[in-house]
């Protein structure tokens, strides 16, 4: 009997984590629909969906709770990051230095920065205030000072 009742718990916490996962990839798509529906939705310099899958540049993405999974590293998701992630004009008002500093390394880490997300592609430029903010003359991806 106390193995029957170790498997349901086991069963049921299962069921819980993929509830959660499945919860967070709604969240996010939730935001991207929402920039969607106004125009702003960032699929260069941000996420996008490409084959089923949320994609950074080159790199699937996944969400567990409030984490986000990028190239291998994991990501507090914050409304900030959330923002630079979806919107072409976020607001900054939510962002701040350590949302900058994850982001700068989700897009280089992904190869965003670069067209065709190529490693050895050029790199992109865009006159993107976003993306101004923390590059030199809106060129590579070269941190600004803080």
């Amino acid at each position: 009997m106390l193995k029957k009742q170790k498997k349901d718990l086991e069963i049921k916490e299962e069921k819980t984590k993929s509830e959660a996962v499945k919860e967070a990839k709604t969240d996010v798509l939730r935001e991207a629909r929402e920039a969607l529906r106004k125009k702003d939705l960032d699929t260069v310099w941000g996420i996008r969906e490409s084959g089923g899958q949320l994609k950074l540049g080159d790199s699937a993405i996944q969400t567990h709770g409030n984490q986000l999974m990028v190239a291998g590293k994991t990501y507090i998701l914050t409304p900030g990051l959330l923002e630079l992630l979806l919107k072409k004009h976020p607001q900054m008002s939510q962002i701040t230095p350590q949302d900058w500093k994850d982001y700068q390394a989700m897009v280089t880490s992904t190869n965003t920065n670069r067209k065709r997300y190529l490693k050895t592609g050029p790199i992109r430029s865009s006159t993107m205030e976003k993306i101004r903010r923390f590059t030199k003359k809106g060129k590579g991806m070269l941190p600004r000072c803080w």
